[in-house]
């Protein structure tokens, strides 16, 4: 993960692994990094903005800590996209599309 403000990235925890599901982890988890980070982006007041990053941070992190910990990329796949699955059904919500 990244630590720049402005961009936040699970695409190195799985780079030490070489699996297909590794792979596939890191990109489905991207692209709820991608989608979260464009409705961050989104809020008008700076405050909520860096909530929104923030909360990205810590996401991540966990996301990272798991497939550490079990070395099951499937479970981490289906992390993010239970995770990109529940704030679709909020977006709307928040101005912004996902």
């Amino acid at each position: 993960m990244t630590i720049d403000r402005r961009r936040i990235t699970f695409r190195h925890t799985a780079a030490a692994s070489h699996s297909a599901s590794a792979g596939r982890s890191t990109r489905t988890c991207d692209e709820y990094v991608a989608k979260y980070t464009r409705c961050a982006e989104a809020r008008e007041d700076p405050t909520q903005r860096e909530q929104f990053r923030e909360s990205l941070r810590w996401t991540v992190q966990s996301r990272r800590d798991n497939l550490a910990q079990t070395g099951k990329p499937n479970d981490v796949i289906g992390l993010c996209k239970g995770a990109s699955d529940a704030i679709k059904q909020a977006a709307s919500s928040m101005v912004c599309t996902w």
